[in-house]
């Protein structure tokens, strides 16, 4: 058996090329199982973030691994030119699992040392259980990433310093628009993403926080840890048109405020400002809003 991961992320792939590769997470087993039909793979793990997708797998034929991989990105992606090969790397053998480490670890990510990283890898290879794909070599290699993963955050205290997506994208927001205080701000998506978003607006003074969510359950969790608003994806609309601040971090396949959308509500506001800060991959905005007058 041989290791091999087949990938892309921030550094060799542009947002717009990511997300035409991302899964949805309700998808994950079953892209998974998929892999797993074909006779090259014999184990596979997917790990999917804003920031990357890499397939791990074990297989027995390093060429007809490493193709499989790749023909199953460029379906993803709908590629028909290949173009999606320019962005992919490929690690084999000790570099497979060297990298591996790497990422668990925190040293890979755009935010060096940021402890998120390690939740979503012990994530994948759970979802990767769940499907029953692995064998004996990618169990053993994400139990020890994970292993070597917890021993670097703890004799080294990368993480004690770092930051996040999250935590930049709130840092980012404060510089344009000053103090949270006396704004409204909307948070569109209740998951991980979100709720660090949320804690971090809180930390720095946000009073004025609607969640908006598929599920309004969800999005009552997140609302009542800031003492904010829950409201449907929906029904967000009427939130959006008062907002100063919108921070956006759906699962959503397409997009969840379109430039169509933002110019009705624009028309509205009387002049009034608008920053949004689309964190999802793939994104929930559509880039072309901040061609609108007021849209930042």
């Amino acid at each position: 058996m041989f290791p091999v991961v087949v990938g892309l992320n921030y550094r060799t792939a542009p947002v717009e090329v990511r997300e035409k590769v991302s899964v949805h997470h309700s998808q994950i087993v079953k892209t998974l199982k998929k892999l797993k039909d074909s006779p090259a793979i014999e184990g596979v793990v997917l790990l999917s973030t804003c920031n990357r997708l890499e397939i791990y797998a074990s297989t027995k034929d390093l060429e007809v691994g490493i193709q499989t991989i790749k023909d199953f990105l460029q379906n993803q992606a709908q590629d028909t030119e290949q173009k999606i090969l320019d962005y992919l790397y490929v690690y084999t053998m000790y570099q497979a699992i060297q990298h591996l480490f790497k990422v668990a670890s925190g040293l890979d990510s755009m935010v060096l040392g940021e402890s998120e990283i390690l939740g979503q890898v012990a994530r994948a290879y759970e979802l990767s259980c769940e499907a029953d794909v692995n064998n004996k070599m990618t169990n053993v290699m994400f139990q020890k990433a994970l292993a070597v993963g917890k021993r670097v955050r703890t004799e080294t205290g990368i993480d004690h310093y770092s930051t996040s997506i999250s935590y930049i994208a709130v840092e980012l927001a404060k510089q344009v628009v000053g103090d949270f205080e006396d704004k409204k701000i909307v948070i569109l998506g209740a998951g991980e993403m979100s709720t660090l978003t949320m804690k971090h607006l809180v930390a720095h003074g946000a009073l004025t926080i609607a969640v908006s969510n598929r599920s309004l359950d969800r999005a009552k969790i997140l609302a009542d840890e800031c003492g904010g608003q829950a409201v449907l994806l929906k029904d967000v609309d009427a939130y959006l048109a008062k907002a100063d601040l919108v921070f956006s971090a759906t699962a959503s396949k397409g997009f969840i405020i379109t430039s169509e959308k933002l110019q009705k509500l624009m028309k509205t506001r009387a002049n009034q400002p608008m920053l949004l800060i689309d964190i999802a991959v793939p994104r929930d905005i559509e880039p072309s809003v901040g061609n609108i007058e007021g849209v930042t």
